[in-house]
């Protein structure tokens, strides 16, 4: 897949995170699809309305819902923040999907991600890629 050009996948939030110990660390699948050398870029932040009732289908490995997650992260409307640092720091996506970018916009300028510019393309293909940082998509 990556030889023929798609070396970014897509997954929604929850399957990139897991919890252990009562942090927020990478799941299996993140480090199964980073050790293949795809990129990552999520969704969809925000999507789940408040968190006190904890965030339902697209927090499920942090709110106690899934198998795999023992009891709840989610505690408050301010997780949203926990939850996009861990997918920034511990997952370390290209970007995510949010249907509000208050959340996004206020996260990346306060750690100083911002949008990043294209490199130019090594060839004549056309296609540029991005080096590093954060790109938020809304």
């Amino acid at each position: 897949i990556i030889d023929a050009g798609a070396n970014i996948v897509a997954p929604p939030m929850w399957m990139l995170v897991d919890q252990e110990d009562g942090e927020i660390v990478a799941s299996n699948y993140t480090e199964y699809v980073k050790n293949k050398g795809f990129d990552i870029i999520t969704w969809t932040l925000e999507r789940s309305g408040l968190l006190q009732s904890g965030g339902g289908w697209y927090f499920q490995t942090t709110n106690g819902d899934n198998d795999n997650s023992n009891s709840s992260l989610v505690v408050s409307d301010g997780f949203v923040f926990e939850f996009l640092h861990a997918l920034q720091t511990e997952v370390g996506i290209l970007g995510i999907f949010s249907d509000w970018p208050a959340t996004t916009t206020f996260y990346a300028n306060c750690m100083g991600l911002g949008l990043l510019e294209a490199d130019e393309p090594e060839d004549d293909s056309g296609v540029a890629s991005f080096t590093s940082g954060l790109l938020f998509t809304f």
